[in-house]
């Protein structure tokens, strides 16, 4: 489970606490909004069948990893060719889904989940 799950999970659980027991008073009425808004904060998602391609390439390209946009530039002569028209799709879909695997990659080389396979 990442942090921001964690941190989601630890937000619900004490909003459903303060609620079970009632409390009253304007501390606890902040106290509820900000635990709120720590539970609906927004995770980014890759879905698993690029986020293993991209895992494949970055295992291959072990020189890179320590600059995953060095990386990124350089990995199509990597792709998997009957994976490769799914992906450029999916990059293209959004232009925020390149920046959604950098952050997939960086959290590789830095050990941390940034981004949730789905």
């Amino acid at each position: 489970m990442s942090e921001l799950e964690t941190a989601q999970e630890l937000a619900e659980t004490a909003v459903r606490q303060v609620n079970v027991f009632a409390l009253q008073g304007d501390k606890v009425d902040f106290l509820i909004n900000q635990l709120k808004q720590i539970a609906s904060l927004p995770q980014l998602t890759i879905p698993k069948s690029i986020a293993d391609e991209f895992d494949q390439i970055y295992e291959d390209m072990e020189e890179y990893q320590t600059n995953v946009a060095q990386m990124f530039s350089s990995m199509q002569h990597y792709f998997d060719l009957e994976s490769y028209p799914e992906i450029l799709h999916w990059l293209e879909d959004d232009v925020k889904n390149t920046n959604v695997v950098l952050a997939y990659l960086a959290g590789k080389a830095l050990g941390v989940d940034l981004v949730k396979v789905v």
